[in-house]
């Protein structure tokens, strides 16, 4: 074998050889209808996922479940089994996913980096998963120049995943891990999370002969917590379903893939809320600097985010929460108090619940007041109540965060149980 003169072809042979014991295949769930396997995809434009190719590579179909669990057929646009990549298509045209950026720069040996996906989606469900670590090594296996060893916890399911760094850009695709069961067979050593992920310098040649425009690169996003970047990242993230038949329509759907899905278990807090967030920066906010304070959107994210995380806590399991992509201005959102706004927001967003927040700096003192409405849009219940808060200089990391959290737990606590009624 010349291995110098042919370096794709030696890898091609050393990966089929090895694969049984490297690749994070695809799981597999049997049903008497439909055989599927999983993975996980991002969004690299509007309307195209990459993938691993092993992912895609024996399916006659490939569908995203977007909306609401609606699924979204994709064809291969262009593959490269040697580095073991994919670019889906989306076949419907109308779909806006929201691009994920590509690093500039290869990462360095010791990066944060972390990744969101969708490990064993049969048994762990699928909400999407977070699981972090750091590049160790700048090539992979038996010195692959492609990839890097990183210590990032991955499963089957995370096949194609992105890897990011911490100001949210793509610098990898999870790939492959080492079987430890299977290595300890063959060598008695037993190792511990070892595994890989292909450059993104190697998904740049894809995107060129696909023709796509992904934009130029820009300068870098500034430095994240890690929640804020899942929060931003995690609408970017898709589970690959790659079958051997048509999904039938219709309500059989839902249960053709899995159906032996663990069923979701009953919740406090049932279905689905969108959250109506609006924080007003204050003056004292800015002078000192809060993180987040200076501008109207971040204010209002972090908001939303500790919301979010408070209504997750009480519903005691994963919920569907949504909130709009532009913030409602304050008078729209004080208006929910009418019947016909509540109408209006529960039909514009089609959820079970609205949950409101606003909240206003006082004037010159180091406080706020803040507002929280739900409207229940099944039985048209309502409730609403007002808390003063005030900022923990010693614990908060944007401003208000303590109290803030405080009051929502009050808030949920006096919530009457006719508006938290499921339908």
């Amino acid at each position: 074998m010349e291995v110098n003169n042919h370096p794709e072809k030696f890898y091609t042979i050393l990966l089929i050889f090895l694969s049984p014991l490297f690749f994070l295949s695809p799981s597999k769930a049997d049903t008497d209808a439909i055989e599927a396997g999983f993975g996980t995809g991002w969004a690299l434009t509007s309307r195209h996922i990459v993938t691993a190719n092993h992912v895609i590579a024996d399916a006659k179909y490939v569908s995203i479940p977007i909306e609401n669990k609606r699924f979204i057929s994709a064809r291969v646009l262009i593959n490269d089994p040697i580095n073991d990549l994919a670019i889906l298509e989306l076949e419907e045209d109308t779909i806006q996913l929201k691009p994920l950026p590509l690093a500039n720069r290869s990462a360095r040996i010791g990066t944060q980096v972390f990744t969101i996906g969708f490990p064993l989606p049969g048994l762990m469900g699928i909400e999407p998963k977070l699981t972090t670590g750091i590049i160790n090594a700048r090539s992979g296996l038996q010195g692959d120049r492609r990839t890097y060893q990183i210590s990032v916890p991955v499963q089957s399911g995370n096949s194609g995943g992105p890897l990011l760094n911490m100001q949210g850009e793509v610098v990898g695709i999870t790939t492959f891990k080492l079987a430890a069961d299977r290595v300890h067979s063959m060598t008695g050593d037993v190792v511990q999370n070892v595994n890989y992920a292909i450059k993104i310098a190697y998904l740049r040649p894809l995107i060129e002969d696909a023709d796509l425009d992904i934009g130029r690169p820009g300068t870098p996003p500034k430095h994240r917590s890690l929640d804020e970047l899942a929060t931003r990242i995690s609408p970017s993230v898709f589970l690959v379903v790659a079958h051997n038949r048509p999904l039938p329509t219709g309500k059989d759907r839902q249960h053709a893939i899995a159906p032996t899905e663990t069923p979701e278990p009953k919740r406090a807090i049932k279905d689905s809320i969108t959250i109506l967030a609006y924080a007003e920066p204050g003056r004292y906010d800015i002078n000192e600097n809060i993180i987040g304070s200076s501008t109207l959107e971040e204010f209002s994210l972090n908001l939303t985010r500790t919301i979010q995380q408070q209504i997750a806590d009480a519903s005691k399991n994963s919920l569907n929460i949504r909130w709009p992509e532009q913030i409602e201005p304050k008078y729209a959102i004080a208006k929910i108090d009418f019947p016909e706004k509540r109408k209006f927001y529960c039909e514009k967003y089609g959820t079970t619940w609205i949950f409101s927040a606003i909240t206003e700096a006082e004037p010159g003192a180091n406080a706020r007041d803040v507002t929280y409405r739900i409207a229940n849009c099944t039985n048209q219940r309502y409730f609403k109540k007002s808390y003063t808060i005030r900022r923990a200089e010693q614990f908060d990391r944007y401003g208000y965060e303590t109290e803030l959290e405080s009051s929502l737990r009050q808030f949920f606590n006096d919530i009457p149980s006719l508006v938290m009624e499921a339908p």
